[in-house]
């Protein structure tokens, strides 16, 4: 009987990661499999484009129904290995495997590639690690960088960069919102002018930017995948690092307070000069739990708010996929 065994360090979540465990894994000397989903019938707890990754030694990462057939799949993966050939398997409804059903009632086609050149690993790695979106065309012979999404007999897919959060404010508040948000999978960079938070952060190696002064303010660079969210109850921090974070490319702005703090915080922006367009990005009263005064829960309802319009940016971005017909995900 097969044995497989899940990978038993950190939790991986966003695709880059499940690839990156298989390059470590090759590099190990070990033959791999990427398991990639490539159609949904009814409904599925994962989207089109999850991958999983399974070794030779039975190790695998990245899952597909959190839990309820992920042993069966690596299972498949290693008869795929000994077999040398790729493969689409069905699994839940309409499946031959009536002995795996998926507890949502709908099925799912996933393409089995052994093997999957290590160079086309690191070229797609380098990619989202330089911050661009990476465009993979995957079949049973492979994965390739494609420079569209288009393909025959293939799964062409895109897959955006992680999401990435500048976090500005201080003390229990900015801690509370950086941990949560990397245990999200969000790489996380901390701009604070409290030497106690910037110690611990930096301790809980969390990427800290110390500010020392209102005049020394660490210039930040963003991107289409990039949020930026000030934490501050002390307000004055506003007027020096707020007008600058503006500038920074990114898909949301948000800081935290009341209407009446949001205002006043507007009126500033306005004295400094600050153009309107930018003011217009500000976002205020942001979260999706009203009136919060904990650190931890103020911190996840800011985070969930910030993952939600991630979630709207890379859905415009990813929405067009080819390969086997896919249905709704729910």
């Amino acid at each position: 009987m097969l044995q497989t065994r899940k990978d038993p360090v950190s939790a991986l979540y966003h695709p880059a990661d499940i690839l990156r465990r298989g390059l470590e894994w090759t590099r190990e000397d070990r033959s791999i499999v990427l398991i990639t989903l490539a159609g949904v019938t009814d409904v599925s707890s994962r989207a089109p484009g999850t991958l999983m990754v399974v070794a030779d030694d039975g190790r695998h990462a990245g899952s597909f129904s959190g839990g309820c057939i992920e042993a069966a799949i690596a299972s498949e993966a290693l008869e795929v290995l000994a077999a040398g050939r790729g493969r689409i398997v069905r699994y839940g409804a309409g499946s031959p495997y009536i002995d795996v059903r998926l507890p949502c009632g709908g099925g799912i086609d996933l393409l089995f590639t052994p093997c999957p050149d290590p160079k086309a690993l690191s070229q797609t790695l380098a990619l989202l690690d330089a911050r661009e979106l990476a465009t993979l065309r995957v079949d049973a012979d492979g994965l390739t960088l494609a420079a569209g999404l288009s393909g025959t007999g293939a799964f062409v897919f895109r897959v955006p960069p992680q999401l990435r959060i500048l976090a500005y404010g201080n003390g229990d508040d900015l801690s509370a919102f950086a941990h949560l948000a990397r245990c999200h999978g969000a790489l996380v960079e901390a701009i604070t002018p409290d030497p106690e938070a910037s110690r611990e952060l930096m301790a809980a190696g969390i990427t800290t930017h110390h500010v020392y002064s209102r005049t020394q303010v660490p210039p930040m660079h963003g991107d289409r995948w990039t949020a930026v969210v000030f934490l501050f109850h002390d307000h004055d921090w506003e007027e020096s690092l707020l007008p600058p974070a503006l500038g920074v490319p990114a898909f949301y702005h948000g800081a935290i307070g009341s209407t009446r703090t949001h205002e006043m915080r507007l009126e500033m922006l306005r004295h400094q000069g600050v153009p309107e367009p930018l003011i217009a990005r500000l976002r205020g009263r942001i979260g999706l739990i009203p009136s919060t005064r904990d650190p931890a829960l103020l911190a996840l309802s800011v985070l969930a708010e910030i993952a939600a319009a991630y979630r709207d940016v890379t859905d415009q971005r990813t929405d067009s996929l080819t390969g086997p017909k896919v249905g709704s995900v729910g």
